[in-house]
């Protein structure tokens, strides 16, 4: 990454300073989601899913934990492998079990630190009018912005830029496909702890209070996904499919396509041209939840007529909801 006119020392500082933030979330959300279930640990709970008899079973046995400090010493070298190992030879299956789930949650973690992370730096590029660079070459540009400066500079008018813009067409299309198992209220956790993870980045404009608060939230959500199956007991139905593709909807494409278009029309009005036309179409969104006959046996003609009216019903609630607020 290179800033405007800085030196390769500013450039490192910003890669190192980037790194350490993404580690440092990381870290902040296991040490969270870690004190919660030592903090349960040995609790019972009645398991009504074990070969259909309710049982009493332990939510988090002390085997768990014990994998992940033989994980903690295996970052010290191999030859503390061998000390994993012994830890889950000596495991029956229900602590296998919930062991790798202790893991998988932690992955999860991770892939959140990710995802914040990410939009934190294309934020933080695009502030900074990161990689606007006098290379003409340099093909890494992640905004608009820097796109059309090496546009302009490799000689390609104003007027050309926008005739392209205005006729270029793209269509995303969503898919659904029985390996995805995540369910509808994991990912609505998941988009919670994205949002305080947001408020956290400010943490040091918040009152003592304010960051315990913050800190209790993040819990409860992590908590809260752990008590929750993550995964399906029952193949989705392509209803059911075509819900969890609304949500993808409502939650990401109805608020990042208008925002696309804005950022279009701005930066289009920068380099003195007009912005886009009112009635401007460059994507479209399309779907395969319930229509896709040729994959899936158990979609008919009910099934689509089921799945088409659904849709068109959570779309003009969508309306319903913006013309409201106006």
């Amino acid at each position: 990454i290179l800033f405007k006119g800085g030196t390769r020392d500013q450039v490192t500082s910003f890669a190192c300073t980037m790194s350490g933030t993404i580690t440092s979330d990381f870290e902040m959300l296991k040490t969270h989601l870690l004190h919660i279930l030592q903090a349960h640990e040995g609790m019972r709970v009645h398991s009504p899913r074990t070969n259909g008899d309710k049982k009493e079973q332990v939510l988090l046995p002390r085997a768990a934990l014990k994998v992940l400090d033989a994980a903690e010493e295996y970052r010290k070298g191999v030859e503390y492998f061998n000390r994993v190992v012994e830890v889950v030879e000596k495991m029956d299956n229900y602590e296998m079990m919930v062991s790798g789930r202790v893991l998988q949650e932690i992955l999860v973690q991770a892939g959140l630190a990710e995802a914040h992370h990410r939009l934190r730096t294309f934020k933080a590029s695009v502030s900074q009018e990161v990689q606007e660079t006098s290379n003409t070459e340099d093909s890494s540009v992640v905004s608009f912005k820097g796109t059309f400066q090496k546009l302009l500079q490799k000689g390609v008018s104003p007027e050309d830029i926008r005739a392209a813009i205005v006729s270029q067409k793209v269509e995303l299309v969503l898919t659904a496909h029985p390996t995805e198992a995540q369910r509808r209220s994991a990912l609505k956790k998941h988009e919670q702890m994205l949002e305080h993870m947001k408020v956290h980045d400010a943490k040091d404009q918040l009152t003592p209070g304010q960051l315990e608060e913050l800190n209790d939230n993040i819990k409860a959500i992590q908590w809260s996904c752990w008590r929750t199956n993550t995964v399906r007991r029952t193949r989705p139905t392509p209803e059911g499919e075509a819900r969890n593709g609304m949500l993808v909807i409502e939650e990401t494409i109805w608020k990042a396509v208008p925002e696309h278009y804005r950022r279009l029309d701005r930066c289009l009005k920068r380099v003195g041209v007009e912005g886009l036309p009112l009635d401007a179409s460059i994507l479209k969104v399309s779907s395969w939840m319930g229509g896709d006959r040729d994959g899936n046996p158990n979609v008919t003609w009910q099934t689509t007529k089921q799945v088409v009216t659904l849709l068109r019903w959570r779309i003009m609630e969508l309306y319903y909801r913006e013309v409201d607020e106006l």
